[in-house]
């Protein structure tokens, strides 16, 4: 990433099979009086085989902030850390391409972050399109406000989108998407973000809206989506074990039990039996610590330790 160019903000998105819905993700990224000159898109075609470019194409031909980059396909990790070595802002943020922003708030962005430059992460409202909002923050964290990793105690997102990272700190600490995890590596991502940065800053509003759409790699709920989700917590469980700090052996912690809670989940869905979820080999991560769970996690976690099955039966109800 090289920084010096006058960009705030640089926007990456991933383009790959999304010819059906992209136009409103394009739609939502200029808006009316907003300098175009203080933000840059960068589009990285990961060898889409259909026409979901040729917008991207008609877009940048008509705004000077449209950077197209192009690879062979290779999955939304390494199109994300090929755009992260393309971007030139003094912050970064992730945008699917099935997904749109508010851009009306995306000026008021821009001015939080100039006026914050310390900031190392910068949450927003993460919302569904039933309205519901994902990672909710704000009987917690208040807009204004520098926190640090200490005010963070069970506080997770398993998104890397919705946020704004500092470039700089990014290249300090060597963080970038693991391309050998085909699910849940933005949840890697941002754990490793929070447990190596300092100064985090949030602002309540509804920025990003995430489109659920049928028939996408995370809507298909086969017993490989679960070993894929399995994959993703053997890297928790590694970084859990090598941890230095007692906050980053508790947000690897944390993240590790979201983790299973959601490979039971999807293998729920999967109609995968207790049995079957159990011969996955998932006492390997066991046991899970308490000390970093609300309590209600801490019910199913004793669950998860003592009794696969009950913790699975308890799993299966949750989702009724």
């Amino acid at each position: 990433m090289t920084q010096g160019s006058g960009i705030l903000v640089s926007f990456i998105i991933p383009v790959y099979k999304v010819e059906d819905v992209i136009g409103q993700c394009l739609a939502s990224l200029h808006a009316p009086g907003l300098d175009e000159s203080r933000y840059e898109l960068i589009f990285v075609n990961d060898g889409t085989p259909d026409g979901s470019m040729t917008p991207v194409r008609e877009l940048a031909g008509k705004h000077d902030n449209v950077i197209i980059a192009e690879q062979e396909n290779a999955g939304v990790s390494s199109a994300r850390n090929h755009g992260l070595e393309l971007a030139r802002g003094c912050f970064v943020t992730f945008l699917d391409a099935d997904d749109h922003i508010d851009p009306r708030v995306l000026e008021e962005v821009l001015g939080e972050l100039e006026a914050n430059p310390d900031t190392d992460i910068l949450h927003l409202d993460i919302m569904t399109e039933d309205g519901r909002e994902n990672y909710a923050f704000s009987d917690r964290f208040k807009d204004g406000t520098a926190y640090s990793q200490g005010d963070f105690k069970g506080y997770l997102r398993c998104t890397s989108c919705g946020n704004f990272y500092r470039a700089a700190a990014l290249r300090e600490a060597g963080i970038r998407f693991d391309e050998s995890l085909t699910n849940a590596e933005d949840s890697i991502f941002y754990a490793e973000c929070l447990t190596a940065f300092r100064v985090f800053r949030f602002l309540d509003r509804p920025f990003y809206f995430v489109r659920r759409r049928e028939g996408s790699a995370s809507r298909v709920y086969t017993p490989l989506l679960v070993r894929k989700t399995l994959n993703a917590a053997d890297r928790a469980s590694g970084l859990k074990k090598t941890a230095a700090t007692q906050f980053r052996k508790d947000v690897f912690n944390t993240l590790l039990y979201s983790l299973l809670c959601s490979a039971a989940t999807l293998a729920v869905k999967a109609g995968m039996t207790a049995r079957q979820f159990g011969e996955l080999g998932i006492k390997r991560y066991l046991p899970v610590d308490y000390g970093s769970l609300d309590t209600t996690a801490r019910i199913k976690a004793f669950a998860l330790n003592s009794d696969l099955t009950l913790f699975y039966t308890i799993t299966r109800l949750q989702g009724k």
